[in-house]
């Protein structure tokens, strides 16, 4: 008979990636853990890629608890710091801002992790 893993999600957050621009702040990607899943956020903040207006900007890839635990068993993690840091490790270390971004929606897919991405302006 299979155990049942026990996982101890406690409320986590992580910021990956400080970019600034003139001296101010440019963008800001992070993840942070929560009860009812986890988040990974991008805000930019002045001028964007995809915009031409002025402002802050905020992305959000997020996934259910559901997946959350998916997530856990895949990379044989059971706290909240250690997904983190595993999610790091798999989706790089050494790559800029947008190629960690696109390698944790590769790494949902190819694990049939769903997750909702929303943004506001």
């Amino acid at each position: 008979m299979e155990q049942e893993q026990t996982f101890i999600l406690k409320d986590c957050k992580r910021t990956f990636y400080k970019l600034d621009k003139d001296g101010k702040p440019f963008c800001r990607v992070g993840m942070y853990i929560y009860l009812e899943g986890l988040t990974l956020w991008r805000y930019d903040f002045q001028s964007w890629d995809y915009n031409e207006k002025n402002g802050i900007v905020r992305m959000d890839y997020s996934v259910s608890l559901v997946g959350v635990r998916q997530m856990c068993r895949l990379l044989g993690v059971y706290d909240s710091l250690s997904l983190i840091k595993r999610l790091k490790k798999e989706c790089g270390f050494r790559v800029g801002y947008q190629k960690f971004i696109e390698n944790f929606m590769a790494f949902c897919d190819k694990n049939s992790i769903q997750y909702n991405f929303n943004v506001w302006y």
